[in-house]
């Protein structure tokens, strides 16, 4: 809870302030009923298991938020970060503005798994689940990140392990999708609010996929009356609400919920059919599927496909037979030729540290702005390694190796990659470096929570010193050059909260 009288940040439940000594006043934090699930909770729990799986094996990262103002930040405060403790920093990372002054509404901010599908909106609003869990219900709240105002959703979406990837703002930012689940967990609904979160339509006994490129459809899964699984793709017009189906499945075939749409309307999505789990793409105006990429491992049929950077292709990412990684794969839509791009990349879902301190986890890839290279992880018996390479298909080069985590992004002139390498999943902090892609790396500050870019510089939080109870703000460039002081040291680790494109 802050302080009154010196603003120091203090944990919840302490009677006097740490820092200056002041009385401190106890709220008391209301209790909050989980919901009741029933039968269409089996497909729900379905669609969290291939959250879970397609965030172990994808999320997708583009460039984040690159040379846009403001940035977003939170505060770590052990393993979740208080919606009080959320903000953004202002006058070139000199000011720092919270979102809200309750530290009691827990808010995480629900991670991208597909591209196409932001939650930082054209308007600058912001998308969070205040008072949500990985498996429970909770708020939909739209930030205004500029004007610091959150409007609540009167739906309750679904929980953080699946709200990801059913959920979207349109294009102009007027509109935001999401799927809600009832009170009584009977039912699940498509949703689109306007921008003060008030709502426009509900579709009932129906899955939002995303809103679709023209801003007046949205992309969704009806689902069976009888055993709940989606029964296939339509686009409902809004806000009339009216349907155009799109593809119509048979009772054999099993939709994963997955999805892709393209920039020029084409829709591709997984479904098992017969004995293969594939890719199958539909034009904007629906008809019968083309499979497009059979899978080779049946663990595949959880989704983990975008868009390459040409906007043309399907990024693919397919399990290796033994288990042990996942192969890359560049597929091409109108031939279906297959380029593998990387071999035995790794990913997962690291602990609840890695996770906050880049709200997101770690993805398995990041292209650069320009499109022509990717980063991504192997693991050996030393630990993690990170390469680069080119989208040719031809061997990575080796950045760093034998560390437990990193959090990586190319600089936004596509010409270099900034990493911090950590030696222990649960350390906040760790080294932060500068390569180029000859595999030539410098250490530029130790102690490092997280990065970003602003304004073609650098910016980065760091504690200084291990175990310090404070962070600073500080700016260079891309090489560590000329580095200030941005942000007087603040009690807590910040950090920065990346968003998807």
């Amino acid at each position: 809870m802050t302080c009154p009288q010196c603003g120091f940040e203090n944990e919840e439940g302490q009677l006097t302030c740490s820092s200056c000594g002041a009385a401190l006043e106890v709220v008391e934090t209301p209790e909050v009923e989980t919901p009741r699930r029933t039968s269409v909770w089996s497909w729900v729990a379905a669609g969290l298991f291939v959250a879970l799986v397609a965030a172990a094996l994808w999320i997708f990262k583009g460039p984040g938020f690159g040379q846009s103002d403001p940035l977003l930040y939170g505060v770590l405060s052990d393993t979740l970060i208080p919606f009080g403790q959320m903000g953004v920093l202002e006058n070139g990372g000199s000011k720092a503005t919270r979102l809200g002054e309750s530290s009691s509404s827990l808010a995480i901010a629900p991670y991208s798994i597909r591209t196409g599908h932001p939650y930082l909106s054209s308007k600058g609003q912001l998308a969070l689940i205040a008072n949500g869990g990985l498996t429970g219900q909770g708020q939909l709240l739209l930030v205004d990140l500029k004007g610091g105002t959150a409007n609540t959703a009167a739906e309750s979406p679904l929980p953080l392990t699946v709200a990801g990837n059913f959920q979207s703002f349109s294009p102009d930012g007027g509109y935001f999708g999401y799927t809600s689940i009832s009170a009584d967990g009977s039912s699940l609904n498509a949703v689109v609010v306007n921008s003060r979160a008030a709502n426009v339509m509900v579709s009932e006994n129906m899955i939002l996929s995303q809103i679709l490129p023209d801003g007046k459809h949205f992309l969704a899964y009806p689902l069976d009356a009888l055993n709940g699984n989606p029964a296939g793709l339509v686009s409902v017009a809004i806000p009339s609400g009216e349907q155009t189906v799109l593809f119509q499945s048979a009772s054999t075939d099993v939709m994963a919920g997955a999805d892709v749409v393209a920039p020029d309307g084409s829709i591709y999505f997984v479904m098992q059919r017969d004995a293969g789990i594939g890719i199958y793409g539909l034009g904007p105006d629906g008809g019968d599927p083309a499979l497009v990429y059979t899978f080779q491992q049946p663990v595949s049929f959880f989704g983990v496909m975008s868009i390459m950077p040409d906007q043309k292709s399907l990024l693919v990412m397919d399990a290796n037979a033994d288990a042990s990684g996942y192969t890359l794969i560049s597929v091409n839509p109108e031939d279906g030729t297959a380029t593998t791009l990387a071999t035995n990349v790794f990913s997962d879902f690291f602990s609840d540290a890695i996770f906050l301190r880049q709200m997101f986890g770690e993805m398995a890839v990041t292209f650069s702005p320009d499109g022509k290279h990717m980063a991504y992880l192997m693991q050996d018996a030393a630990g993690l390694s990170l390469y680069v390479s080119d989208l040719s298909g031809q061997p990575g080069t080796l950045i760093a190796s034998g560390q437990a985590a990193y959090s990586y992004a190319f600089s936004p002139d596509s010409q270099r990659l900034i990493y911090i390498q950590y030696a222990a999943t649960t350390e906040p902090t760790g080294s932060l470096n500068s390569a180029d892609f000859n595999g030539q790396s410098a250490q530029l500050d130790s102690n490092v929570t997280s990065f970003n870019f602003q304004k073609e510089k650098l910016v980065y939080f760091s504690a200084q010193v291990t175990d310090s109870p404070y962070t600073t703000l500080y700016q260079s460039g891309m090489e560590g050059q000329n580095k200030i002081e941005l942000l007087a040291a603040q009690p807590g680790y910040w950090v920065f909260v990346k968003m998807p494109n």
